[in-house]
């Protein structure tokens, strides 16, 4: 059984894509090599919550059986939000909408899941491991190579 969300670590593609080194007229020398450990360090320097600041990460919709038609967001921005606090709402946003679909899976499955395998990109970062951990209330498990796992257990 799987939660998957179509856009968990593409939001940070997005992000990086969209928002912070987009090509466009403003212009762009394009992201650094280390990109994602930079967010991990801006993300860990953001108190939980991310100031107020909340993401919604259905950027590509959101998957039946709720409904195709909602989309991502960054809500609560004020004056004095921050592109940190907006890189730790995106971290916070996919970890809160895995635990929404965890409590779906466990209705499924009748049982509840103490621990949890994290797979894709996403799954290299221990900050993004331990956000899960602490929305969900579950044990998660970073295991090797995760961004093949999808691939190697349709091979199995």
């Amino acid at each position: 059984m799987a939660d998957e969300h179509e856009t968990g670590g593409a939001c940070l593609t997005w992000l990086r894509d969209n928002l912070l080194f987009p090509d466009d007229t403003l212009g762009s020398s394009g992201a650094p090599d280390d990109f994602f450990a930079r967010l991990n360090a801006m993300a860990a320097g953001v108190p939980q919550g991310a100031r107020g600041v909340l993401f919604t990460p259905w950027l590509n919709g959101d998957e039946p059986p709720w409904t195709t038609t909602r989309s991502g967001r960054l809500h609560n921005l004020s004056l004095s939000s921050t592109r940190s606090d907006m890189v730790r709402a995106v971290f916070e946003g996919v970890a809160f909408n895995s635990a929404w679909l965890l409590g779906a899976v466990e209705k499924f499955c009748k049982k509840r899941f103490d621990s949890l395998a994290f797979i894709g990109g996403g799954a290299n970062s221990d900050l993004w491991s331990q956000i899960h951990a602490d929305v969900m209330g579950r044990t998660i498990r970073q295991i090797a190579d995760p961004v093949q796992a999808t691939s190697e257990g349709q091979a199995f």
